[in-house]
């Protein structure tokens, strides 16, 4: 259902980027590589100067060519002004941002899990394939993941797993350290509302 709303939405709007990106990436995880190709190339030539694309495009070509994942990086980072800022995370992210999760997880086992920032990645990327137990795993295995990270990841993992209380006492302690921060993340106040009114907890959904 999704495939078929991209394509509607592309027949409509030919300039829009991002959805060429994502279908391909779609096509990508379908293993239809050359579809992929056509797709990332489109996305590339109306945004030329996004590095994720291009990224993208280098890592699709792997399924043709013996070459590495660093070294095609490489030249996506030479091809956007040489910086070496650019990092797999960035496509990692950006991938888990559409849920992605499949091609995200091919790129990820790219990198070593000692990795900073791997073990929190591949975390968001079980909890999308609800592999929940091994997200739980590299979650709690990582003492240097914030802890506010953390406690939204458990929240979510309590949450898919039908434990309303634990799902809320998570969510809590991120919201609590969120404050902290002087933010919020929208997305866990709305959870936290959700849960509170399944706890018959009115006055605390209310104030949330």
């Amino acid at each position: 259902r999704a495939e078929v709303c991209f394509r509607e939405q592309l027949a409509l709007d030919k300039s829009d980027w991002e959805s060429m990106a994502i279908y391909g990436a779609m096509c990508y995880q379908a293993r239809d590589f050359m579809k992929a190709q056509v797709f990332f190339q489109d996305a590339l030539q109306l945004e030329p100067n996004n590095f994720v694309i291009s990224a993208l495009q280098a890592y699709t070509f792997l399924a043709f060519e013996d070459d590495s994942w660093e070294t095609m990086l490489s030249r996506s980072r030479q091809a956007h002004a040489g910086s070496g800022g650019y990092h797999t995370w960035d496509v990692v992210d950006w991938l888990l941002g559409h849920h992605l999760a499949e091609m995200a997880q091919d790129i990820i086992s790219k990198e070593k899990p000692e990795t900073p920032g791997y073990n929190f990645r591949y975390a968001k990327i079980k909890i999308f394939k609800l592999e929940l137990e091994e997200a739980l795993t590299s979650l709690t295995s990582d003492n240097t993941i914030p802890e506010v990270d953390v406690s939204s990841l458990v929240g979510d993992i309590l949450y898919l797993q039908k434990d309303i209380e634990g799902a809320a006492s998570a969510y809590e302690k991120a919201h609590i350290k969120l404050q902290e921060q002087g933010t919020i993340r929208l997305y866990i106040l709305l959870r936290l509302g959700d849960l509170y009114l399944k706890l018959k907890r009115y006055a605390d959904a209310k104030s949330i």
